[in-house]
């Protein structure tokens, strides 16, 4: 195993989502509000469209670094989802702590706990890269997670149960109601 190169894969990976989701934020408004493109990118304000951003650049790096990493790594689709999966809830988990007692998000705040996210996202899958290898099965597992990730994403964009807070637009959901027109 080939811990530096491994190394290598997670810091690009890690920059690759702040940037990719950096502008993810934006495509959906950029490709005029295109029903296609808001599957991968945040059609609304709340708090689970924004899980998009860390996501779905993760799973476009997949495309690529599966073909570097697949031979020298341990337990590849388990570390993608259960890095992706401790990203999106250190940024749920540590915004509504932040907002609970601040009583309002600030941006600054988000977009730091963006990037802490996509840090903390490549710091574990590294620790899962290079741990012994758990087996088909934890792999299996980990392509089940992402798979299933894929459906909630698009499922949620159409219909958001937005009575839970999660799904809650700041600027309220319009995407349903374009849907609709």
């Amino acid at each position: 195993m080939n811990k530096k190169a491994i190394k290598g894969w997670c810091i690009a990976c890690a920059i690759f989502m702040c940037v990719m989701g950096s502008l993810f934020h934006f495509v959906y408004e950029w490709s005029g509000n295109n029903c296609f493109v808001g599957i991968f990118t945040p059609v609304s304000e709340s708090v689970w469209e924004h899980l998009k951003l860390s996501f779905y650049p993760l799973l476009l790096f997949s495309v690529v670094d599966w073909h570097y990493l697949k031979d020298i790594s341990r337990n590849y689709f388990l570390s993608k989802a259960v890095g992706v999966l401790t990203c999106n809830l250190f940024i749920v988990v540590v915004f509504y702590a932040y907002t609970f007692f601040t009583g309002k998000s600030m941006v600054w705040v988000d977009i730091s706990l963006f990037f802490i996210g996509c840090i903390i996202s490549q710091i574990v899958s590294y620790k899962l890269y290079t741990y012994r290898n758990l087996g088909v099965n934890f792999n299996i597992l980990g392509f089940i997670l992402i798979s299933l990730s894929i459906m909630l994403f698009t499922y949620f964009t159409f219909n958001p149960p937005i009575s839970l807070g999660i799904f809650r637009s700041s600027s309220g959901c319009i995407f349903k109601y374009i849907l609709r027109l």
